[in-house]
């Protein structure tokens, strides 16, 4: 310094030169001092958000890995979704068992022994919160940034996840050329300058990244919990057996429905063997290890005995998945509980078995109708009856079996318990049998039907009432001769009564005999008309003559008959038929039975009691009827009331005077006419009689 300066002449301001030059190069000395510290805090700061970033990773894979239904019995199946997530966010991830084994990650991915250090435990246990960070250098002397996350599945601590990433060196000064520091003066300005408009779009890509994959994550888990659930609620397990490892996993169902808690144990396919029925393991064993040979599906039915002993019926499907070489390399399947629907099945086969049976022993032809369908199943007593022999019978041909003066009152009848809410149906007609002659049949059916009302099917029997009918013919052509004979001697009997009645000369009490003996003889001769007139319509021999007939008349002509006998008995009588339609129908007949229903409300009603009739029309008819406020008619007796010559106990104890004739003269003429007659009635509480008839287009006002 001293030889330079003396060869130099001093100049006059160079000092002034020198302090400019001095206070420059303090300047960017301390500028690049400045931008040194300030490089250095940045690298500082770089270094604390990445590990962060890694500990947030490692956490999430830590996470991912616990919830994995493999780990850890199946390891090595999470090795894909580990390379997966280390390329995306450029980490290099392993995860180490609890033992220290590397069973994931890039040691492995990358086809070389990576180097983990042993102390990998001692990492992670060094913090206060369980994570561990330290910067050791690897094997080429590159310092690395190390994060150990422990695995814990129900508390259990299950291995680690082991994140690596090379730290970012931040000096290293080259040799030669222009000074060091002014290169990194300026590049050091514009890296920080790039750095960290780079930094902020990495952050926003990596954080957007890491969103979506939390956002992925958290979807996965809410519908692995969906499936968890449904599986519990249907009552459905999973599993599947990785046969290249020989390791099997099971959902938390599959370990329910076998009585065990999940987790409690390690899934095998000896595991699962052991809980097979002794009869049910060889087949199940065998089905397994066809499809794993030949890559088909598989299905089969076995009984379990579960944890607890209890005995249950699993349903198991399933596939193989084949590799690109086609050879199975895993088995996957489900498992089912249908041990009630087993036994449902069961229980309705042996009740089938039984109606089968049955059906061969009864005597009676049963059937079912399909309502809706028209389909019809005939037993095996309907071709032994009949002589028909169907494969494939519907209703149309039972329908052209039916006597043709026949079909369309059983139709009608039909139709009105269809339209009804009644369940049981009964009617008698003849059938043809396969040689061309009738039987009278006996038909009652059970109808069955939806929550609306809607008829589905109808069962029922039919019984052969040939003979029966036979018989009813005889009888009613005897009671017809008889009533016949008993006319003449009634006639002469009443006409010498009459004559007796109108003599003047004989005593008072003879009056009397003569009056009681006529009222017998009119009961004895309506006794024998009646008589004649049931013999006539059962034999069909009585030709109706329909017109249109207005009830409302024929009502108020038989009240006005009746009313001495209303009086008699302080009977109210009200009478309902605004703007009634007319009926078609025999208007003598049609009388009659309205006499004979009004005759026995007065008959059975109480003194001072009331008589209420309504004609009201009901769709394509008009329905009538009488309610009195008597003594009613007991539930047991209120089928049996239209028979011939039957009474209900209670009018016999009371002696009310009567036939049993009325009643049934009634039903046959209004079943003939196409109509329906009925009875409604409590004990004590009154009855009420009712029949409909076919309506015209007529209106009566």
């Amino acid at each position: 310094m001293t030889g330079r300066s003396a060869s130099r002449p001093y100049t006059p301001g160079a000092d002034h030169v020198l302090a400019v030059w001095t206070l420059i190069v303090l300047t960017i000395g301390s500028l690049g001092i400045a931008v040194l510290l300030g490089l250095y805090q940045l690298h500082q700061r770089e270094l604390d958000q990445d590990k962060a970033e890694i500990q947030r990773l490692g956490r999430f894979l830590a996470t991912v890995i616990s919830s994995h239904p493999a780990w850890p019995q199946n390891a090595a199946a999470i090795g894909p979704e580990v390379a997966t997530l280390g390329n995306t966010v450029e980490l290099e991830l392993s995860v180490v068992s609890a033992d220290g084994r590397l069973v994931a990650g890039a040691g492995i991915a990358g086809g070389r022994p990576f180097s983990i250090p042993v102390d990998a435990p001692e990492i992670a246990l060094s913090s206060t919160n369980g994570i561990g960070v330290a910067e050791r250098p690897d094997a080429d002397g590159v310092l690395r940034t190390h994060v150990a996350v422990p695995i814990r599945k129900t508390g259990a601590l299950t291995g680690y996840v082991v994140a690596i990433r090379k730290s970012p060196p931040f000096f290293r000064p080259e040799r030669g050329g222009r000074p060091f520091l002014v290169y990194l003066t300026g590049a050091g300005t514009l890296i920080v300058l790039v750095a960290v408009r780079a930094t902020r779009r990495v952050t926003r890509h990596a954080d957007g990244l890491i969103a979506e994959i939390e956002a992925a994550s958290a979807r996965q888990q809410a519908s692995e919990a969906g499936m968890a659930e449904a599986q519990r609620l249907a009552r459905i397990g999973s599993w599947e057996w990785d046969v290249s490892t020989d390791t099997v996993s099971w959902s938390n169902e599959h370990f329910r429905l076998f009585g065990l808690e999940p987790g409690t144990v390690t899934p095998s396919l000896d595991v699962y063997l052991q809980h097979v029925d002794p009869d049910d393991r060889a087949k199940a064993k065998a089905t397994l290890n066809l499809s794993r040979r030949s890559g088909g599906p598989f299905v089969y039915h076995q009984q379990i005995v579960r944890a607890d002993g209890v005995v249950r019926t699993l349903y198991s499907r399933g596939e193989a998945v084949c590799g690109a070489d086609g050879t199975p390399v895993r088995l996957r399947g489900t498992v089912q509980d249908v041990t009630e629907q087993r036994a449902a099945a069961e229980a309705l086969r042996q009740s089938e078995h039984r109606f089968h049976l049955a059906a061969l022993a009864s005597s009676e032809a049963l059937c079912e109708w399909n309502i809706e369908t028209g389909a019809l199943w005939l037993n095996e007593s309907f071709t032994a009856l009949f002589g028909h022999s169907v494969a494939h019978p519907s209703v149309e041909f039972w329908k052209n079996l039916i006597h043709a003066n026949d079909v369309e009152r059983v139709d009608r009848s039909l139709q009105q318990v269809f339209a009804s809410t009644g369940s049981l149906w009964s009617e008698e007609y003849r059938l043809r049998r396969a040689d061309g002659t009738y039987a009278w049949v006996f038909d009652r059916g059970f109808i069955e039907r939806d929550a609306t009302n809607r008829p589905l099917r109808m069962i029922a029997s039919l019984m052969d009432i040939t003979h029966r009918k036979e018989a009813e013919r005889l009888k009613s052509d005897f009671v017809s001769f008889v009533s016949h004979q008993l006319r003449t001697p009634l006639a002469g009997m009443n006409w010498m009564l009459e004559l007796a009645a109108e003599c003047e000369r004989l005593p008072p009490d003879a009056h009397e005999y003569i009056s009681n003996a006529r009222e017998a003889a009119a009961r004895l001769v309506s006794l024998v008309n009646d008589l004649l007139d049931i013999a006539r319509l059962e034999a069909g021999r009585i030709v109706m003559t329909p017109e249109p007939v207005r009830l409302a008349d024929a009502t108020r002509s038989v009240l006005t008959e009746l009313e001495s006998l209303i009086a008699e008995k302080g009977l109210q009588v009200s009478v309902d038929a605004d703007h009634a339609p007319a009926v078609l129908a025999d208007p003598q007949l049609v009388r009659q039975v309205v006499m004979n229903l009004i005759s026995n409300a007065i008959k059975y009603n109480n003194p001072g009691g009331r008589l209420d009739i309504r004609i009201a029309a009901q769709n394509d008819a008009l329905e009538w009827s009488v309610r009195d406020t008597g003594m009613g008619i007991p539930r047991a007796a209120q089928s049996r009331l239209f028979e011939k010559f039957f009474r209900a106990d209670n009018a016999v104890a009371q002696e009310v005077e009567g036939t049993g004739l009325g009643l049934h003269l009634v039903r046959l003429i209004i079943e003939q006419a196409g109509g329906r007659v009925w009875c409604e009635s409590e004990p004590g509480a009154g009855a009420l009689f009712a029949f409909t008839l076919p309506a015209t287009q007529q209106r009566v006002h």
